[in-house]
Order: C-alpha cells, then structure tokens, then sequence
C-alpha cells in the first residue's frame, strides 16, 4: 500500500471506532476524523490517482461522513431524556462496517500497483529486463544438469 492509501485506511478505522461509540455517547472527535478521511481521500485521488481496489475504502469514507452529519442531525432533535440508539442496530453497523474496513485494506495489499520506470530517449518506448531463476526445477535440456533453471525476460512498454 502507498502512503495516503495508509493513511486513508488508519482514519476509516478511527471514524469507524468514533462512530461506533457515538450511537451511545456524544463526541466532537467524529467529526474531525471523518472530515479528515475525507480530505485525505481526496489527496490520495489528487496525488496517487483513483484505484478500483481503493472503492471499499472510497465507500467506508464517504459512509463515515453520511454518519457523522446524521448524528449531529440526530442529536439537535432529540430531547435529553429521549434514549440512545439501537443496540442492535449499532452493533450490526459496527459489524459490517469494520468487514468494509477489511476489504477496504486487504484489496490495495493483495492487488497492488506495478510503477515501470519512465521510457527515456527520444521515443515513448520503454524496456525492463529480468533474470529469473527457478530453483525448484533442475534444467534437464541444457548442457549442465541438475542447474537450477534459468530464464531471461524483456518486457516492453
């Protein structure tokens, strides 16, 4: 994972968390958490660029801020005597939100971005080369047996 994509994970956790505990307690921190998941979603889009694999985490971002403008909506209505949330309700939320958070950090880890080196030179034609070696195989066609074997890569680009 790069860098805003880490940062973007470690404030969805934290929103999530605040969340989760603002069903039952009031809290300003909410709001700041998931004002700054948003502004660090859109620094990883403006710096990094958009990824498919980061939607989960797109979602559980604008998902924390949706929440944190309907608490405090909630909480301007409602008279002091009046009770909490649902626990169940909440607990369900926290569930599902924290499995979001999951797919949110395991999709950018398992998927990751492959950076080939700019093309130099006058054309847009790059070039990389690769010396692999496969040590589970022994090489039974070359000249030396029992050699792990070998293999030369040259992608273009």
């Amino acid at each position: 994972m790069r860098t805003f994509e880490i940062l973007l994970a470690v404030a969805n956790g934290l929103t999530l968390a605040l969340a989760a505990y603002s069903f039952f307690r009031r809290t300003r921190w909410l709001g700041y958490f998931a004002g700054a998941a948003v502004l660090l979603g859109i620094a990883q889009v403006a710096v990094e660029g958009p990824r498919w694999q980061l939607s989960p985490a797109y979602a559980l971002t604008c998902l924390g801020f949706m929440i944190w403008g309907l608490l405090t909506l909630r909480r301007k209505k409602r008279a002091p005597e009046q009770a909490s949330a649902n626990p169940f309700i909440a607990t369900s939320a926290f569930v599902l939100g924290v499995i979001a958070l999951i797919f949110s950090i395991a999709l950018p880890v398992a998927l990751p971005v492959f950076v080939f080196p700019s093309p130099a030179g006058s054309y847009a034609i790059g070039t990389v080369t690769y010396h692999w070696t496969d040590t589970a195989r022994p090489e039974v066609f070359g000249p030396v047996h029992r050699k792990s074997r070998e293999m030369m890569v040259q992608i273009w680009y």
